[in-house]
């Protein structure tokens, strides 16, 4: 009958709305995990990148005290000179890669 025919398409209308829904609940749920797995390999990325920084800015600044105090000839000079605008480089380096990441986690 006709009757029967729309209260089984109601039921199964019923049952795919609750499978949809459990679906998405548990969609959420990975999704939430994700990012949440996410944040702690950006925390733990950011930690090991800001120590690279601040161990780059230590030589870099042991370095520069070598500048003053050190009575190198021309060559050695030049040579110290590349090594110090190469630390620069690479501190210079990581922090845009730094700031870029952060960007796009809070984007």
């Amino acid at each position: 009958s006709l009757v029967q025919l729309n209260k089984d398409l109601e039921e199964k209308i019923a049952t795919m709305q609750s499978a949809h829904q459990k679906s998405t609940e548990a969609l959420h749920q990975t999704l939430d995990q994700v990012m949440a797995d996410l944040r702690q390999v950006m925390t733990s990325t950011d930690e090991k990148r800001s120590a690279e920084i601040a161990n780059l800015e230590k030589e870099r600044e042991a370095l520069q005290n070598k500048f003053a105090t050190e009575n190198w000839d021309g060559e050695e000079i030049d040579k110290q000179s590349i090594k110090l605008q190469e630390i620069m480089d690479k501190i210079e380096a990581k922090e845009e890669r730094w700031f870029e990441l952060s960007a796009k986690m809070e984007g």
